[in-house]
Order: C-alpha cells, then sequence, then structure tokens
C-alpha cells in the first residue's frame, strides 16, 4: 500500500514525481496484479488521523526510504501507533528520524540491491526480535517527544548570549594587521631562500 498525501502541488518536481510513480505503479500492476487484487494500492489522498492508524497497525512492514528529505515524522507515528509491539520499520539512513529510530531496519536507499534485503530482513526477522525492536522504538519516541524538544530548545535559547558575537572595528584591524606580518614573514622567508641559493 502506497499513501501518498498532497503537498506542493503546484511545484514542478512534485508534479514530475507524482506522475512518475503513478506511471511505476501502473506498469507494477500491470505485470503482477491479478483481477480485484492489485499488487500495490495507491493512494493520492489524505486521510483522518484514526485511519492512518488503522493502516499503520495494518501494515506488516513500513518502509521509510527517501533519497534525501527532513525528519520523516510518519516513522514516528507508526511506531506510536503499534501499541501491539507488531510490525516492523524500515528506515532510510538519511531520514532526520534516523537519528532517534536506531532500532529500526535501516538501508541506504541509493543501494537497490540493499534496500531489498532489508525489507526482507524487517518481513523474515523472528518475532521476538521484531517486538523486541519496536518496543525500544516505542519507548524512544515516548521519551523524546515535543514536549521535551521545545524544553530542550527553550533551555538552549535561555543560556544563548543576549546579542550574537560581530567583530568590532578593533579586531578587523587586529586580522588586518597579522595579515599584513605574515605576508612580511613571507617576503622575507623567500628572500632569506633566495640568497641561501645565489650562495
Amino acid at each position: 500500500m502506497q499513501v501518498s498525501t498532497p503537498s506542493r502541488e503546484r511545484v514542478d518536481a512534485y508534479i514530475h514525481l507524482r506522475e512518475e510513480i503513478e506511471r511505476t505503479v501502473g506498469s507494477i500492476n500491470g505485470e503482477y496484479s491479478d483481477i480485484g487484487s492489485p499488487a500495490v494500492h495507491y493512494f493520492y489522498q489524505s486521510y483522518p488521523h484514526a485511519e492512518m492508524a488503522a493502516m499503520f497497525l495494518a501494515a506488516d512492514v513500513m518502509i521509510v526510504t527517501p533519497l534525501r528529505d527532513g525528519m520523516n515524522l510518519v516513522a514516528k507515528e507508526y511506531v506510536a501507533s503499534r501499541h501491539d509491539l507488531g510490525g516492523a520499520l524500515v528506515l532510510s539512513e538519511f531520514t532526520g528520524a534516523w537519528d532517534e529510530l536506531h532500532q529500526a531496519f535501516i538501508c541506504n536507499p541509493h543501494d537497490v540491491e540493499g534496500v531489498k534485503q532489508t525489507i526482507m530482513h524487517a518481513i523474515t526477522a523472528p518475532q521476538d526480535e521484531r517486538r523486541r525492536r519496536m518496543k525500544a522504538l516505542r519507548q524512544r519516541v515516548a521519551d523524546h517527544d515535543v514536549q521535551r524538544w521545545a524544553s530542550l530548545f527553550l533551555e538552549s535559547l535561555a543560556s544563548a548570549p543576549e546579542e550574537p558575537h560581530r567583530p568590532t572595528r578593533a579586531s578587523d584591524e587586529e586580522m588586518r594587521g597579522a595579515e599584513r606580518a605574515n605576508r612580511s614573514n613571507l617576503r622575507t622567508s623567500d628572500n632569506a631562500s633566495e640568497q641561501t641559493g645565489e650562495q
């Protein structure tokens, strides 16, 4: 199942990406589907939270493999939904979420064969391993919630200097003086080398 939430629909790159995805889904379904049973269920629409949570619970494996992207909070949403400790998360090492979700099944999305192997590992891993990973992921998500992030952010903000450091005229003059001294030293060194070579 592929759920694509509409986003930035006027951006050319996103328009072309959607067209490419839909062509690929059509090609896969044309080759591998049976009547009434498509290989890929593709949905280009938004869903309410309750319906998304139901889809997360129904998914044996969640695959979040952008080539380059932001936080990808959908990975955390999947983990938060798996109160049954079921399922498995396949996560690109390039997602922001990877920094916190190391217990996921990690892959490099540029390595197609590696992605296949990671998906198969997630599908065939023993239930004990899958439950252990999901329990650790859920604990991490519970501990590192938005309240914790906001508190740390505000603490960092409070400890920051009132004004950022700005170079003063004196420091600029010192820097220019140091550069002149360096140039002078280089010229002296070059002259000494030339005199040594002449002797």
